[in-house]
């Protein structure tokens, strides 16, 4: 019997612009990760995690690495991964999600090559770091978790300096090749270089047989590959990324539906609203117009796609 295919969750994090990075902190990240539910998922931006207690693994593509306190996590955007508490414990995790490429162009403004090859570093791989393991990404990554729970007086202005030099750090540390703590490449990395370039250059027209390239695959291959690992085409990642885009637009403009539609890539009206409505389950002006606060709504959605 052919194995069912796990489900893989997208999930979209708005980082704020004037700081590059989100923290998810709180009693809701106290909990038995994994408990009922066993998917996949993956982020639109570098996540950082801290472990402060608690045991189990976290599973990172198709391998199994434990945890216990102290473990500190480095996971890319597009790299498919979970969090599973030991049945019957609680662990408490926290985390950052940091738009790496934008405070890597600002520390660097007029030095592209060298701000790209940093951000290819740090992009490079996921890291599960033991408790005896590089110790100051560790205190930073806590440093600054400590600033943005308690809040005191330019702890914003305190956090980026902090965050700018982690970044250093972590880029250091991928360029060692750790072998003890790096996750063993699979077929998720054959695939990287497409899944970057279409976070970075969604509103232009992608077609897959160009993205394979920039895999050294064949188009078919390229396809196969891309569907096992993401469990969606390579169409429906792209109009996915465009729509949680559309998404921060709609929430930090006052741009029209139309002109969103077309600065996030889509080539008609009706095509924009088709695939809105089949990622967000609403049209574009229902979206908008929601009576909640939609801003902390989308940090809190995690939205699924599947073939069907």
């Amino acid at each position: 019997m052919k194995k069912k295919k796990e489900m893989v969750e997208f999930r979209y994090y708005a980082v704020p612009a004037d700081m590059k990075m989100l923290a998810l902190q709180g009693d809701e990240w106290i909990q038995c990760f994994g408990e009922g539910v066993d998917s996949l998922h993956f982020h639109n931006h570098l996540e950082l995690g801290y472990c402060y207690y608690g045991e189990g693994h976290i599973v990172v593509d198709e391998q199994n690495i434990p945890f216990e306190a102290g473990t500190c996590t480095i996971v890319p955007q597009n790299i498919p991964h979970a969090t599973k508490s030991t049945l019957g414990t609680v662990s408490r995790w926290e985390y950052l999600f940091v738009d790496v490429e934008g405070i890597i162009e600002e520390m660097f403004p007029e030095q592209k090559i060298m701000s790209d090859e940093i951000v290819q570093m740090i992009n490079h791989a996921a890291y599960v770091l033991g408790t005896d393991e590089e110790s100051e990404i560790r205190s930073l990554i806590l440093s600054i978790l400590k600033e943005m729970e308690t809040g005191p007086r330019f702890y914003k202005e305190q956090s980026y300096n902090l965050l700018r030099n982690l970044m250093i750090q972590i880029a250091r540390f991928t360029d060692t090749g750790s072998e003890e703590s790096r996750v063993e490449e699979s077929s998720v990395g054959t695939i990287m270089p497409a899944l970057n370039y279409i976070s970075r250059f969604y509103y232009n027209t992608l077609k897959i047989g160009e993205l394979a390239e920039k895999c050294f695959l064949s188009e078919s291959h390229f396809r196969r590959v891309f569907g096992q690992c993401m469990n969606m085409t390579p169409s429906d990642y792209i109009n996915l990324i465009r729509v949680q885009i559309a998404c921060e637009l709609m929430n930090k403009t006052n741009h029209s539906i139309l002109e969103i539609s077309n600065q996030v890539g889509f080539i008609s009206p009706s095509t924009f609203n088709r695939n809105f409505r089949k990622v967000m389950g609403m049209s574009p002006i229902q979206w908008r117009n929601l009576p909640d606060n939609y801003e902390r709504k989308i940090l809190n959605w995690e939205i699924i796609t599947k073939n069907t």
